[in-house]
């Protein structure tokens, strides 16, 4: 996820950056303002991605990406699940079980997630 939102924010690995993104969602997913759902996307992504990495707030990020991968699909994989969908269903998939799982052994909010 730190990946997707770095090329969506920064242009990092060969991403387009957080003005070219934003106007790609704007016209070709309709999602207005483009600049905040763009930075909202790539912020959770990017954001997420690195507090998945060392298990700090997981659960929120869970959710976040969870919630962020809900809308990509909506918005552009609707077409099928073999036509491009089954990539954000996994990571959706993945991010809700670490929402209701929480973090494991070897993280930062290890003792907080425990119930």
């Amino acid at each position: 996820m730190f990946y997707h939102g770095a090329q969506k924010l920064f242009g990092w690995y060969g991403g387009k950056g957080l003005d070219a993104t934003a106007k790609s969602f704007a016209e070709n997913l309709g999602l207005e303002p483009g600049i905040v759902m763009a930075s909202l996307a790539g912020g959770a992504e990017f954001l997420g991605g690195i507090g998945l990495i060392i298990g700090f707030a997981t659960r929120l990020w869970g959710a976040a990406i969870a919630f962020t991968m809900g809308v990509a699909i909506y918005t552009a994989h609707l077409d099928g699940f073999w036509g491009g969908m089954e990539k954000p269903m996994i990571l959706l998939l993945g991010s809700l079980t670490l929402m209701i799982a929480g973090a494991g052994r070897i993280s930062v909010d290890y003792g907080s997630s425990r119930s």
